[in-house]
């Protein structure tokens, strides 16, 4: 299974509402299915994201506090600060996250 978190904190190349990020994705190949599953715009690094998740809307250009507890977990167990898109963090089935690439 795949998650893509957006994230805009990188020279901010994702400045796109959640809406328009997702059916760009679609458009190329990526659409939602049993494997790949696109959440709500985040954070990856300092400062975290505090909007609400009532905030998380389709057409909102800013960050979701929602995803931030998915961070925390792949950091907590392989910490670091993420220096790019597209991070990928491996998780065992249990739901343990086992590497960083």
């Amino acid at each position: 299974m795949i998650l893509a978190v957006p994230v805009n904190q990188f020279l901010h190349q994702e400045p796109a509402s959640n809406a328009d990020i997702k059916a760009f994705a679609a458009a190329h190949g990526c659409p939602d299915s049993k494997t790949f599953f696109m959440l709500a715009k985040s954070t990856a690094n300092s400062p975290v994201c505090t909007a609400k998740e009532s905030d998380c809307k389709p057409t909102s250009k800013e960050c979701c506090a929602a995803n931030n507890p998915l961070y925390a977990l792949l950091r907590g167990a392989l910490p670091g600060r993420l220096d790019w898109n597209f991070a990928v963090f491996l998780v065992n089935k249990a739901g343990v996250p086992v590497s960083r690439l």
